[in-house]
């Protein structure tokens, strides 16, 4: 069965449509102030999005709690993403913050296979850590930055490093973290034999 789509419209800035003046499914935009309603099943009309300098509402119908904002004021940068008090996407840094823990499955029952990582010590030998400078476009960060060489890991984690479509190497670091670990118990098992060797000396 074909359903067809109602689009309604208001040139009356900061009107907003009453429940009544839409049909469940309908869609109303306000062509003055960029405001995208539409009715839900529960008898209320919501915010679908707002464009403009500095949107107050997209996707949340709180003007101080938003769930979604991309803006382009001078206070922010074109192509913000921002969540108050949680994660901002901006672009003009090539900057991802987040004030929360940034976490990733993990649990054993999504895992099967499981090998532990050998030759630790030696595939963190064959690895640098590293300053540098990025070239002229490919990030936006100024001065140094610290990290290791994406090509030097694949060669001993191949697991860790992912090749883009344009070819570029990106890095997942968190993955890293399981060999630095068994780095470190390899690491320990020697001093260990080293030093019950110098007491049984």
């Amino acid at each position: 069965m074909a359903n067809t789509i109602v689009l309604k419209r208001s040139f009356t800035a900061a009107s907003q449509p009453a429940v009544n003046d839409l049909a469940q499914g309908e869609v109303a935009w306000n062509v003055a102030d960029g405001m995208l309603y539409g009715r839900q099943t529960v008898g209320m009309n919501d915010y679908i999005c707002e464009v403009g300098a500095k949107p107050t509402q997209t996707a949340s119908t709180s003007a101080s709690d938003h769930f979604l904002l991309f803006s382009d004021s001078s206070t922010t940068g074109a192509g913000y993403f921002y969540k108050a008090a949680g994660i901002k996407v901006q672009p003009s840094t090539n900057s991802l913050i987040c004030t929360g823990n940034v976490t990733a499955y993990s649990d054993i029952r999504l895992k099967k296979d499981i090998r532990p990582i050998s030759d630790p010590i030696k595939k963190v030998q064959q690895i640098r850590g590293c300053t540098f400078e990025w070239l002229h476009g490919a990030a936006s960060a100024a001065g140094r930055s610290v990290g290791v060489i994406a090509q030097e890991v694949e060669a001993v984690l191949p697991e860790a490093v992912h090749t883009g479509d344009d070819g570029y190497k990106s890095l997942a670091y968190g993955n890293m973290i399981g060999l630095l670990i068994e780095a470190i118990k390899e690491q320990q098992t020697q001093i260990e034999a080293l030093q019950e060797a110098l007491g049984n000396a």
